[in-house]
């Protein structure tokens, strides 16, 4: 993609894989249980969860094609700004206020698209946590969002789960947080390369 930040970029392909394992996974259980017509919660969650995943990319999209734009923005300034510095007290030249202000405008809204993301990313979780809870048959799937979802897990395996990350040399101290961040991480990058 032109005009995007590289590490964005890398994010954005692996959602987009994410999306495309999760649709294969859909239709295998379309092909697998054959249900009748009709409307099934899981389908629903997974649609929400397609849904969310791809508000998710667009978001990411935009703040990458933003701080893309400002590392052009900072490029520019450096060259345009006079070799003798900016006075104290007396303003930038206009061509620079122009960037200045570029600059501040796309920091601004790159910050509520971090506040954005935070928000669809929680959905995104929540319905990604629905869907597991109805394909694995779990009692009252419906109260699964992905908080209890993550606590009826580390319920169940808290060993299983420090001893995964004590092989890997990762620091326990971040308590749950950390554990969850990582098991995403691990989820996230087993779904990714997954053949």
């Amino acid at each position: 993609m032109n005009g995007i930040y590289p590490n964005a970029e890398n994010v954005l392909s692996r959602i987009k894989s994410v999306a495309d394992k999760e649709k294969e996974f859909s239709k295998f259980i379309m092909e697998t249980l054959k249900p009748p017509a009709g409307p099934y919660s899981i389908f629903h969650h997974h649609g929400h969860f397609l849904e969310r995943l791809q508000n998710v990319a667009n978001i990411l999209e935009r703040m990458g094609r933003a701080r893309y734009r400002i590392t052009v923005l900072n490029e520019r300034f450096e060259r345009r700004k006079p070799k003798t510095g900016i006075r104290p007290g007396k303003p930038y030249p206009k061509y620079l206020q122009k960037i200045s202000s570029e600059d501040h405008k796309l920091t601004t809204l790159m910050k509520l698209d971090n506040e954005s993301l935070y928000i669809f990313g929680n959905l995104t979780l929540d319905q990604w946590a629905y869907t597991l809870a109805y394909s694995l048959g779990l009692d009252n799937p419906e109260k699964y969002d992905f908080q209890y979802l993550i606590t009826q897990l580390q319920a169940r395996t808290p060993n299983v789960t420090a001893h995964y990350l004590k092989n890997r040399g990762e620091n326990l101290s971040g308590g749950v947080p950390l554990i969850v961040a990582n098991l995403l991480r691990f989820t996230l990058i087993n779904s990714c390369t997954a053949q």
